[in-house]
């Protein structure tokens, strides 16, 4: 049903740059803030364990999260309710991990050595190796065969109730990174 028409073509490039970007500043601030907690918030006497989570999401907004397109018709959808009814099913846990990509750090902070690189804090982006995620098998793959399609566009379509005509008119993102500082006590 993807016709992949000359603008189509354009907003996946866009969608595909903006996409990869945010992954990379997801997993490069994911690492960076685990850096700057082992240095200015953790605290031994208190932090049993320490958890670096980012993710990357879809951000239904309002009607301008929605890209309006040329030939929007041809779909025969009505993107905006679509776009209202999948983030319900998301909100009332019809649906699981929103998320698109996920970034994770996991170092007990007393194992931690400024020396390590991004591969032994898991924060390395393994997903996005200038490998396309885009397979000869999906619609219109001749127009994309030039792109090196990035794994949040695959996770989208793939994992998530999207298809390529969505993905495209998908308009505001949102990457969020969150440090967790945990104390466990037990009583005897």
């Amino acid at each position: 049903m993807f016709i992949a028409t000359v603008e189509e073509v354009e907003r996946m490039e866009q969608v595909n740059a903006c996409l990869r970007d945010l992954t990379n500043k997801l997993f490069a601030r994911t690492e960076e803030l685990y850096r700057k907690m082992i240095s200015t918030t953790y605290v031994p006497e208190f932090d049993d364990d320490v958890d670096v989570e980012g993710t990357l999401k879809f951000e239904m907004n309002d009607t301008d999260s929605i890209l309006s397109m040329s030939n929007d018709d041809y779909y025969g959808s009505d993107f905006a309710f679509v776009f209202e009814v999948i983030a319900c099913l998301y909100t009332h846990n019809y649906l699981r991990r929103e998320e698109i990509e996920f970034s994770y750090c996991y170092c007990p902070p007393n194992s931690y050595r400024a020396d390590m690189d991004r591969e032994e804090l898991r924060t390395a982006d393994n997903l996005n190796d200038d490998n396309t995620w885009y397979e000869s098998s999906q619609p219109a793959a001749d127009k994309l065969s030039h792109l090196c399609i990035c794994h949040a566009i695959y996770d989208l379509n793939m994992h998530k109730p999207y298809s390529i005509p969505d993905i495209l008119r998908m308009n505001d993102f949102m990457v969020e990174v969150t440090v967790k500082h945990q104390h466990f006590a037990t009583t005897k």
